[in-house]
C-alpha cells in the first residue's frame, strides 16, 4: 500500500476508536456514571468486534513500519 492510503486507513481507525469512546462515555453519563476511557467489548456485536480488531491490527502494522524505519524497539 502507498503511504497515503495507509495514512487514510489510520485516520479512519482513529475516528472509529474515538467514536466508540465517545458513545461509551455518553452512555455512562446517561446512566449517572463518571465517564472513563474503559470500553468493555463484551457488548459488541460481530461487526463491531471485527472492525475493532482490524483497527488494532492496522495500528500494530504502522508501529512495525516505524520500528523498521527508525530501528527502534516497541515497548510493551
Amino acid at each position: 500500500k502507498h503511504a497515503f492510503e495507509e495514512g487514510e486507513d489510520l485516520l479512519r481507525a482513529f475516528d472509529y476508536l474515538l467514536m466508540l469512546l465517545i458513545y461509551n462515555q455518553i452512555e455512562q453519563i446517561e446512566k449517572g456514571i463518571e465517564p472513563d476511557d474503559f470500553i468493555n467489548p463484551e457488548g459488541f456485536g460481530y461487526l463491531e468486534r471485527k472492525t475493532l480488531k482490524e483497527a488494532f491490527n492496522l495500528i500494530v502494522n504502522i508501529y512495525d513500519v516505524i520500528e523498521k524505519g527508525y530501528r527502534t524497539e516497541r515497548t510493551p
